[in-house]
């Protein structure tokens, strides 16, 4: 399946329109086979944008033509590239609302259990195709929104790091390339001082 979800996400129209047609055949065969480990096949589309460009952040192909940087998100021409299986699961409002919250758990990080750093450039994706996404009722977006919420109000490590890191510098320097002092947590859950550049 994550095949065919990144396929979905091609450049190429033809490619995208057979994936999507392949992905709805299955999906109206064997929903509930189809239907699970969103966030596993959503990496997996992330995994194939990046085989198309170096860089899979902070920017869209829609903007290539205006002469700004290369640089791809989720979505294109203002379309979420993941809005086709979006639609297919938009049928029925169960998987509707457990893909839009297992996509979101990428952002629920907690630094003392997982000794591995989030992905950025898959968060920024998920981010941009979650407000591209193409929402018919309100309660997607509530839907969204709370997994967002219950995310940061369980990250207190992540309040403490933000909270004690410092850049080194001018305040109107620029952070790019700068020290940054933040706390890290440590074995045994202490804090510990850390140099990170960003």
């Amino acid at each position: 399946m994550s095949i065919l979800i990144a396929l979905e996400t091609s450049e190429n129209e033809r490619v995208a329109e057979r994936a999507l047609d392949l992905h709805h055949m299955l999906h109206n065969k064997h929903s509930t086979l189809v239907n699970v480990r969103f966030l596993e096949h959503t990496r997996g589309s992330y995994e194939y944008q990046r085989t198309l460009t170096a860089e899979v952040v902070g920017g869209c192909r829609a903007l290539l033509a205006n002469g700004h940087t290369g640089l791809t998100v989720g979505h294109r021409d203002g379309t979420a590239l993941l809005q086709g299986w979006y639609s297919l699961l938009s049928e029925k409002r169960a998987w509707r609302n457990d893909f839009l919250k297992q996509i979101c758990r990428i952002f629920d990080y907690d630094i003392s259990r997982s000794p591995t750093p989030v992905d950025v450039g898959l968060a920024l994706y998920i981010c941009d195709n979650l407000t591209s996404l193409e929402y018919k009722l309100q309660e997607e977006v509530m839907t969204v929104v709370s997994a967002l919420v219950s995310c940061v109000s369980g990250a207190t490590d992540l309040v403490m790091v933000l909270e004690s890191s410092e850049v080194d510098g001018d305040a109107d320097d620029e952070i790019k390339g700068k020290h940054v002092e933040a706390a890290k947590v440590g074995q045994g859950g202490r804090l510990s001082m850390e140099s990170v550049v960003s």
